[in-house]
């Protein structure tokens, strides 16, 4: 399997990092992150629900991101990450 370039809108790593500082657990986030990264390089078809105009969304506790995938480029755009839903 052909593997995913994960790009982060500026935007999205800014959220995140607000995030990382909010957080009870930073570790947490940053483990999240980085699974995310991960399931998004490997197969972003799998996972997550569909939104609206080609955008997903994916929870990874404590975390939740929202991105495209562009088949043909290869490419993963992560456009905004926000706390998940506690329930």
């Amino acid at each position: 399997m052909k593997r995913f370039t994960v790009v982060w809108l500026p935007i999205a790593e800014e959220l995140l990092i607000e995030l990382w500082l909010l957080a009870d657990d930073p570790n947490a986030v940053q483990r999240a992150a980085d699974q995310l990264e991960k399931t998004l390089a490997n197969d972003p078809d799998s996972v997550g629900l569909k939104l609206s105009r080609g955008l997903k969304e994916v929870r990874i506790r404590p975390i939740e991101a929202i991105f495209e995938v562009r088949e043909g480029d290869r490419m993963v755009i992560v456009h905004a990450v926000r706390f998940a839903d506690p329930s």
